[in-house]
């Protein structure tokens, strides 16, 4: 059973760290969970802009991190998740191969909210590349099948 901590914020997202969906937090998200929190800031002049801040949740709330520490855990459960299904995760696309042979994939929530995450050679187990050319599309899960996995 996945535990879930109470989470306060107007306009904050998490991510899911088995599905990668995607949900607005009413109340709180499971531990383990990317959240982004989108906060309004208005300076003194007319104009105002959101600031986005990241986090974590751990058992004892949300752990504020940075960006690039939230691709890389994201990176890494991508992979398993490729592991587990056999598919690509939602979201994501082939944003670039590097020379050094890492993959860059784009990780795309909204038009405002994206990743770039990095697939190491170390973490595909191979050629990344190669991983990522032999993959199924994503699929959602059948719900009806989601519940009935749980029963069993």
């Amino acid at each position: 059973m996945v535990k879930w901590i109470r989470i306060e914020h107007d306009w904050a997202f998490w991510v899911d760290s088995e599905s990668f969906d995607f949900r607005r937090i009413k109340h709180g998200a499971p531990i383990f969970s990317i959240v982004i929190v989108k906060t309004r800031k208005d300076p003194k002049e007319k104009i105002s802009y959101v600031k986005t801040t990241y986090g974590i949740v751990s058992r004892f709330g949300l752990v504020r991190i940075n960006k690039k520490t939230a691709s890389e855990i994201l990176s890494n459960r991508a992979i398993d998740y490729i592991h587990r299904t056999g598919q690509w995760p939602p979201c994501m696309s082939i944003k670039r191969v590097l020379k050094s042979g890492i993959v860059e994939l784009s990780f795309t929530l909204s038009k405002h909210d994206a990743f770039t995450l990095r697939i190491t050679a170390d973490m595909a187990e191979g050629n990344p590349l190669d991983l990522f050319l032999g993959l199924k599309q994503y699929e959602k899960p059948d719900v009806s099948q989601k519940v009935l996995e749980q029963i069993a």
